[in-house]
C-alpha cells in the first residue's frame, strides 16, 4: 500500500513539473509579446505625438501597468534626472534592475538590453528606424517561440510523466 501511494505521488510530481514547465514557456512568449507591444506604443508616442523621450516612456508605461510598464516608468524618471552617460545606459540599467522578474532566455534578454540603443540616436528618424528594427527582431523571436511552444510543451509533459514512471519502476 505504501509503495502504491509513493508511486502515485511520484507520478503526480512528474505531471506537476511538466505543467509548471509548460506555464513557464507560455509566460516567456507573453513577455516577448508584451515588450513588442510596449515598443509599438513607444514608437507611436515618438512618431505620431512627437513627445520627448521621458514623456513618451511615461505615456507608454501608463498604457500597460505590467512589468514593462514599471521598467518604462523607471526609464522615464531616470531620463529626467540626466545622471546617466547615455540613454542606452539608462535602458540597460533599468532592465537589469528588473532582470529577476523576466522569464526569458539569455539570448532574449540580450535583445532586450540592445533594444535601448535607439536612445543614443540623435535624430528622431533614426530612433524610429532602430525601434522598428527591434520590433521586427522581437516579431521573429515571437514567431519562433510560437512555432516551438506546442511541441516543447508536449515533449515536456511526456518526458515528465515518463520520468515519473521510470522512477516508479526503479523504486519497485
Amino acid at each position: 500500500m505504501l509503495k502504491v501511494t509513493g508511486s502515485v505521488f511520484i507520478l503526480i510530481a512528474g505531471c506537476g513539473f511538466g505543467i509548471s514547465n509548460s506555464f513557464r514557456m507560455k509566460k516567456q512568449l507573453e513577455q516577448l509579446i508584451s515588450l513588442q507591444e510596449m515598443l509599438y506604443l513607444l514608437e507611436g508616442e515618438i512618431k505620431h505625438f512627437k513627445r520627448p523621450l521621458p514623456e513618451a516612456f511615461m505615456a507608454a508605461a501608463e498604457e500597460k501597468q505590467e512589468l514593462y510598464g514599471e521598467v518604462f516608468c523607471l526609464i522615464s524618471k531616470r531620463l529626467l534626472e540626466c545622471k546617466y552617460i547615455s540613454g542606452s545606459h539608462v535602458w540597460r540599467d533599468s532592465f537589469l534592475e528588473y532582470q529577476t522578474q523576466f522569464v526569458c532566455t539569455k539570448e532574449e534578454f540580450e535583445v532586450f538590453l540592445k533594444a535601448g540603443s535607439f536612445l543614443d540616436a540623435n535624430e528622431r528618424e533614426t530612433q524610429e528606424k532602430e525601434l522598428a528594427f527591434y520590433e521586427r527582431q522581437l516579431g521573429h523571436m515571437i514567431e519562433k517561440r510560437q512555432n516551438e511552444l506546442k511541441e516543447k510543451q508536449r515533449i515536456g509533459m511526456y518526458g515528465s510523466v515518463l520520468t515519473g514512471a521510470f522512477l516508479i519502476i526503479l523504486l519497485l
